[in-house]
């Protein structure tokens, strides 16, 4: 029962350093996470929109231990290198569904014309929803990680 406490408040406090680290950081984040396109300025259409977005991808990445952490508990998921497992399980599809939102936007943007002139937009990036698309990558890491490693005796209860 003692490690259960010990696991929950290290989850509680990973999940807090990484919510911080992420708000803190997230100008640089957001440069990585950026498809480099040379005829597209991003540029944001709200005052606080930049705060909004910083905020709604740093829970998305705050929720992550947490969220395991469940997945754990619920799928009795006890040995650590299963648990390692699943957090890279995890990490894996929040990655995969930010590299699919990158390609889609990229196809959508590189625009020419016929004569092959390139098209110089700007986009708003409040309409990017990164962090809808980590948030989904999250949960089916979650979900996929409980179905593919759950204890076999919580399949009989």
């Amino acid at each position: 029962m003692a490690n259960n406490k010990t696991t929950l408040r290290l989850t509680i406090f990973t999940s807090l350093v990484l919510f911080i680290f992420t708000f803190t950081q997230f100008g640089k984040l957001f440069e990585l996470l950026m498809p480099k396109i040379e005829n597209l300025q991003y540029k944001t259409t709200e005052i606080g929109s930049q705060f909004k977005l910083a905020l709604f991808f740093s829970i998305v990445i705050g929720l992550m231990p947490i969220l395991l952490y469940l997945t754990w508990r619920l799928g009795r998921i006890e040995k650590t290198k299963r648990r390692m497992f699943s957090g890279l399980i995890v990490i894996f599809f929040m990655t995969i569904s930010i590299v699919l939102r990158q390609q889609f936007f990229i196809r959508l943007t590189n625009l020419k014309t016929q004569s092959g002139e390139t098209i110089y937009n700007s986009f708003g990036v409040e309409n990017l929803n990164f962090e809808y698309y980590l948030l989904g990558g999250l949960v089916l890491g979650c979900i996929v990680s409980f179905f593919s490693l759950k204890d076999k005796e919580a399949k009989r209860l």
